[in-house]
């Protein structure tokens, strides 16, 4: 099994091309770039970054606007919402990267079968503007931080990735975790969530599904924080193990810890893995 390993969040001090060097000398091979908050790379940027990503060989990947959602029913918000998501894809595009992740969404008073009506609409919307301009990338939906609200279980990631061809689970653990009140306790308990996709979607989605991981800090069903990796109750060992039990043959995992002595300590179990000789 190959582990591509980085973090949430490009260094860029020294301008991007840099950062990427950064990351690479510390042995990371992947990245998640950070528009949660507004774009601050535009077009010119980004197919200026393609050489260096293709050059280092590093995974590159975007996280869209936490503003730009797939349950808008608004027509404005629900255009904004579509534009965004395709700037996003567009930009990686640009620079070279494999795909983007998004957030579902709100229930906002609805049912889930409503919602998730709404979420087709939109879904078709943004597949067919990035078949139209020719953007190869894929969609990644990742679940969220609370147990009570639309995209707070695997099962609606699932469901929502059924709707689309386009469309992969996004797993964050420390997101599992917290609607989960602590469930991920085991390697077992890895694999159940692993396997669950594996069974609904098939298997190409196993191998296209990608990882976001950290501690965390919880409660009823909420997340309330992210932690270094060793203040929370995460291993990211256990994760390890379960996609080599599953036969993952490629996993993609970046790292949302607040911190690079977080980053780089899991990376060394990554490392530590391949270098015993992966899933031997």
């Amino acid at each position: 099994m190959r582990v591509r390993f980085g973090p949430s969040g490009l260094p860029r001090a020294n301008g991007l091309v840099e950062g990427l060097r950064q990351l690479k000398s510390m042995g990371f091979d992947a990245c998640e770039l950070d528009f949660v908050d507004g774009f601050w790379m535009n077009k010119e940027e980004a197919e200026k970054l393609r050489p260096s990503v293709d050059a280092m060989s590093i995974s590159l990947r975007a996280h869209a606007p936490f503003y730009a959602t797939l349950t808008q029913s608004d027509p404005l918000k629900a255009k904004r919402s579509v534009a965004m998501i395709h700037h996003t894809a567009n930009l990686i595009h640009l620079a070279g990267g494999e795909g983007i992740t998004v957030h579902p969404g709100f229930l906002m008073g609805r049912s889930r079968d409503e919602v998730l009506k709404v979420v087709r609409e939109r879904l078709k919307e943004v597949e067919e503007r990035l078949e139209r301009n020719a953007i190869r990338v894929t969609i990644g939906i990742e679940n969220v931080g609370n147990a009570r609200e639309f995209g707070g279980s695997i099962d609606d990631v699932i469901e929502v990735c059924r709707l689309s061809r386009m469309a992969y689970p996004v797993i964050d653990w420390a997101h599992v975790q917290s609607t989960c009140d602590g469930c991920l306790r085991s390697e077992e308990d890895y694999i159940h969530f692993l396997s669950l996709v594996e069974k609904r979607l098939g298997r190409e989605a196993l191998e296209k599904t990608r990882y976001h991981f950290s501690a965390v800090e919880y409660s009823e069903g909420l997340e309330r924080r992210h932690l270094s990796y060793r203040q929370g109750d995460m291993n990211l060992q256990h994760l390890l193990d379960a996609l080599c039990a599953t036969g993952v043959e490629n996993a993609l995992i970046i790292s949302e810890s607040p911190d690079m002595d977080s980053h780089l300590e899991m990376l060394g179990l990554v490392r530590a893995m391949e270098a015993a000789g992966g899933c031997d």
